[in-house]
């Protein structure tokens, strides 16, 4: 679509626009001519809007965003604005601007904000560690749970390969898995690791590459006292059968 082109005068009334603003707007072309054209601007953004065009009467042209009202239907529209001076024969006659509605793309882009706002907070309360490993196996996200699991504070993982967390029995297993999961596989297995304080730790680690050759995503449990657990049940069901 056509963007919008307003033109007003000195006492910032429309001298002219074209059908774009009209539609935009919700007049016709006649009705508009004579308006202010604060009055086409959302009440809350009307300040904003007033100082925006004193600068470009002082003859600083500006680009800055906000919302339009459309009077035949209520809505207010999200717009983007380019703002100059307009003259003739060198004569300050007002301002011309041009408005580019991008009501649909702000929500897509508020919406898609939301929903990441949400999945920031679901990993983060997280009570299982999830990590990313670029293709390189270093570490390029973690969430609180991680630091938890590890002892190592997020800026001490974020950049560190994984390698020297494992044992050298154990590391051998995990270069297979993660070469698996840069092929593009989604996997489990268990193996011990490090914490920072040298307490060694059981984890199940499942993985899967959303992007292959690109990023591994992996969600770590410990299941230490879980095994212990199994373990100790174990050796009781063998102390009972003898």
């Amino acid at each position: 679509l056509p963007d919008a082109v307003v033109v007003t005068g000195l006492d910032r009334r429309v001298l002219a626009v074209n059908q774009a603003a009209a539609d935009l707007l919700g007049w016709e072309v006649a009705e508009l001519v004579g308006q202010l054209i604060a009055d086409q601007v959302a009440a809350v953004e009307r300040e904003h809007v007033a100082e925006q065009e004193d600068l470009v009467f002082a003859g600083e042209p500006q680009r800055y965003e906000t919302k339009v009202l459309n009077h035949g239907t209520g809505e207010e529209r999200d717009v983007a604005v380019s703002s100059g001076p307009f003259r003739v024969d060198d004569e300050l006659i007002g301002t011309v601007a041009t408005l580019r509605d991008i009501t649909e793309p702000k929500r897509a882009h508020d919406t898609l904000s939301r929903s990441e706002a949400r999945y920031r907070n679901l990993v983060e309360s997280a009570s299982d560690a999830i990590v990313t490993l670029d293709a390189n196996g270093r570490f390029t996200t973690v969430n609180h749970a991680a630091e938890i699991i590890s002892g190592y504070r997020r800026e001490e993982l974020v950049g560190q390969w994984f390698a020297p967390m494992l044992s050298d029995d154990e590391l051998p297993k995990a270069l297979a898995h993660f070469q698996k999961a840069l092929a593009g596989e989604t996997g489990l297995f268990e193996t011990q690791f490090y914490r920072k304080d040298g307490e060694a730790r059981t984890i199940s680690v499942t993985y899967s590459t959303p992007q292959r050759d690109e990023e591994v995503l992996c969600l770590i449990r410990d299941v230490t006292d879980q095994k212990m657990l199994q373990e100790q049940l174990i050796q009781s069901e063998n102390m009972s059968a003898i």
